[in-house]
């Protein structure tokens, strides 16, 4: 899409809002709410009561009334400005690097980068730029192995802060990245698990498996499930008999009934 679609599907998609909505206006007022906004204190340490029970933090949301308040600020007016670096490819020789702006800037936001040293990789280009105009649209750069031979080295890949006319995005930090130049395995080399075949009583695979190994698993089971009836047939109708005469043979037919029913 270009950016004039995108533009086009926003405003149709905001056509399609009530206005009321925004500004929190009768049928969507609300009286005073007290809101639970988390606890008192930090990731590492956190206030409790005399049970041992954290401290609520209580935010108040204000009463609307029937004509409403000040409007809710769009979803992307709240987020912070940040540029995300991320690995998109590494081999023993090269790297390439991907650097998303999260959030449209007012103005040009320029970032440079260094290798931090440059006997083992060189980075190209040295300088990425986003527009407002152009914010969506992912850089990559360049990381090429200098040093020679083929084992991991590490080297750090040093981005400066950003530059900016914008006061949200002027002197934002932006994360340094580090490479060793060893390529992950990829999971789909692992390759498929191995085939278990089913076992009878016997130890052996079950017919469906040494017969048909092409035929679909429905099919197996069912064969499967034929095969494992007639292995209870000979158990419960012709060793009690032979066994331990009628009264043996009415309960071994029994059991064998019960474990028909089973296996329905």
């Amino acid at each position: 899409m270009s950016e004039e679609d995108k533009a086009n599907l926003a405003a149709f998609l905001k056509s399609l809002t009530d206005p009321r909505v925004r500004f929190e206006q009768a049928p969507f007022d609300h009286p005073e709410l007290p809101l639970k906004a988390g606890h008192l204190g930090d990731n590492g340490v956190v206030a409790s009561d005399a049970l041992g029970n954290g401290l609520l933090r209580i935010q108040i949301q204000p009463a609307t009334g029937v004509a409403g308040g000040p409007a809710i600020p769009a979803f992307i007016d709240r987020l912070g400005a940040s540029i995300t670096v991320a690995l998109a490819d590494e081999a023993s020789s090269s790297a390439r690097i991907a650097f998303i702006c999260d959030k449209q800037p007012k103005a040009d936001v320029r970032v440079r980068l260094r290798s931090s040293d440059a006997a083992v990789a060189t980075v190209m280009p040295g300088e990425v730029l986003f527009t407002p105009a152009t914010w969506r649209e992912t850089r990559f750069v360049d990381v090429q192995r200098v040093l020679a031979g083929s084992n991991a080295v590490v080297v750090t890949i040093q981005t400066s802060n950003a530059r900016s006319a914008d006061p949200e995005f002027s002197n934002l930090a932006v994360r340094d990245l580090i490479l060793d130049f060893h390529a992950a395995t990829p999971a789909s080399d692992t390759g498929p698990a191995p085939r278990v075949p089913s076992v009878l009583s016997s130890g052996a695979p079950s017919e469906a498996e040494q017969e048909s190994p092409g035929m679909p698993r429905a099919g197996r089971m069912r064969r499967g499930k034929a095969r494992r009836r007639r292995v209870l047939t000979e158990e419960y109708s012709e060793e009690p008999q032979r066994r331990h005469g009628a009264s043996g043979w009415l309960a071994g037919a029994g059991g064998f009934l019960l474990s028909l029913s089973a296996l329905r």
